[in-house]
Formats: structure tokens, C-alpha cells, sequence
């Protein structure tokens, strides 16, 4: 069932489907404030694509660490992103697990699931960076991609 589920995960239409929705969100101004989880083998692609729609985008990640340095202006570069965000200097964040818990950002109002999690408290947390309330938010948006299996079994586990 893992492995089925990890399969799932990577599946590549959903890069397609990633693709077509942060377009029609460019097209409708609504593109900033954006949260987009995925899998490590999804994250480069991801990140090629937010750069070929011309979307300015920081991936954060467990390489973006929390020490303080100099380079960051003694701020971690984790830190970093996430004020060049809450700035709007960066319209996307891109993560995988590492903003599951522990980061605010209550300015984020759209969520991106490529890479769903089978874990009821990894998925709540996910939700709920796009859920805080926040001066001027009213709404959050949530797109949960889903893959679709040849097997019936996987599928009605997928639709629960």
C-alpha cells in the first residue's frame, strides 16, 4: 500500500494540472500568497515551471535551513523566504514536509496539494497555513490534486 501510495504521489499528470491552474490563477491576479506542497520529485519541476510562467517563486525545504547568518541578513535563510513572502517579493513558496508544522504565515490564502498526505494531522496542517485569519483575508482557496489508480481497492481508499 506504500508503495502504491508513493506512486501515486509522483504521478506526473499532476504536473499538467498544477500547470493549468497556476495559469488560470496568474490570469486572475490571485497568484501571490501562494503555498504549493509536493514531493521530492516533483520539486525541480515545479520549480521550472513557476519560472517559465514567470511567477517568482523560493522552494523551503529541509536544505533551507534555520541557522542565522550574515548572508541572510542575520536571519536564517528559512527566515529569509518567508519575509520575502509575507513582502510579497515572492509570489510562491514551494515545500515539501518541512512546512507541514511550526511556520506562520497567516498571509497565505491558497494552497496547492500536489503531494497529499495519507497522515489526517499532516493534511489538517497543511490546511491550516491558508486558513489563519489575517487582515483583509476573507477567503482561502485549497486544490487537492489527486491521482486516480487502475485499481478499484486504491481508488475507493483515494475518494475516502
Amino acid at each position: 500500500m506504500q508503495q502504491r501510495a508513493d506512486i501515486l504521489k509522483e504521478a506526473n499528470g499532476k504536473l499538467k494540472k498544477v500547470e493549468d491552474l497556476l495559469i488560470a490563477l496568474k490570469e486572475k491576479r490571485k497568484i501571490e500568497n501562494t503555498l504549493i506542497f509536493t514531493s521530492p520529485g516533483h520539486l525541480i519541476n515545479v520549480l521550472i515551471m513557476l519560472d517559465n510562467l514567470g511567477i517568482i517563486a523560493s522552494p523551503l525545504t529541509q536544505k533551507q535551513g534555520n541557522t542565522i547568518s550574515d548572508k541572510f541578513n542575520k536571519r536564517s535563510e528559512r527566515q529569509m523566504i518567508i519575509e520575502e513572502f509575507k513582502q510579497k517579493r515572492c509570489q510562491v513558496i514551494v515545500a515539501i514536509k518541512c512546512m507541514d508544522e511550526g511556520i506562520d504565515i497567516p498571509s497565505a490564502d491558497t494552497a496547492i496539494l500536489m503531494s497529499s498526505t495519507t497522515n489526517p494531522r499532516e493534511y489538517i496542517q497543511r490546511i491550516g497555513r491558508v486558513i489563519r485569519r489575517y487582515e483583509g483575508k476573507n477567503t482561502a482557496e485549497i486544490y487537492d490534486l489527486v491521482s486516480k489508480s487502475h485499481d478499484k481497492e486504491i481508488n475507493k481508499l483515494i475518494q475516502k
